[in-house]
């Protein structure tokens, strides 16, 4: 199986059930306090933590933050684990977030993005209050500070 099978099989829910990979599931707490994604358990086989259900909002919101691809690397990583992540877990109102680092394009080139965060929110005014409160416009004025491969953000609904 390629790395990009074993990546679109992590995102089929359906196939969870039936297949022996058990992806790793981190904490929120622990990818913001400490600036590295730690497993909730050693083992990562926490069935619990992992299930997927139905979303209890109709109207939850995502907003997904689409890094460009840094011109060091480094730099932005130390930035982004050691400044950027703590300053945004001040952020209230984010109920769940998920952070991707890119490691290839499906056909092994090189992805569009480097990097992707998506935050989930209740609804629209949440987020809106989220991000109108001081730890939200911090967080988004931190930005430029490290983002020089440029960054994209988008708004949507989620449906499932």
């Amino acid at each position: 199986m390629t790395t990009s099978q074993e990546g679109l099989k992590r995102h089929n829910i359906h196939e969870e059930a039936t297949s022996n990979y058990i992806p790793r599931t981190y904490s929120i707490s622990n990818c913001y306090n400490t600036g590295v994604q730690k497993p909730i358990n050693e083992t990562g086989r926490n069935r619990k933590a992992i299930r997927v259900g139905k979303l209890k909002s109709k109207n939850m919101k995502k907003l997904t933050l689409l890094y460009g691809h840094p011109k060091d690397s480094d730099a932005f990583e130390k930035y982004y684990k050691e400044t950027h992540l703590p300053l945004a877990s001040k952020m209230k109102g984010v109920t769940k977030l998920e952070l991707t680092k890119f490691v290839s394009a499906p056909d092994g080139g090189k992805a569009a993005f480097y990097r992707m965060a998506e935050l989930y929110f209740s609804s629209q005014s949440e987020m809106e209050k989220t991000l109108g409160s001081p730890e939200g416009k911090a967080a988004v004025s931190d930005l430029p500070n490290f983002t020089t491969g440029g960054v994209t953000i988008i708004i949507g609904t989620v449906e499932n």
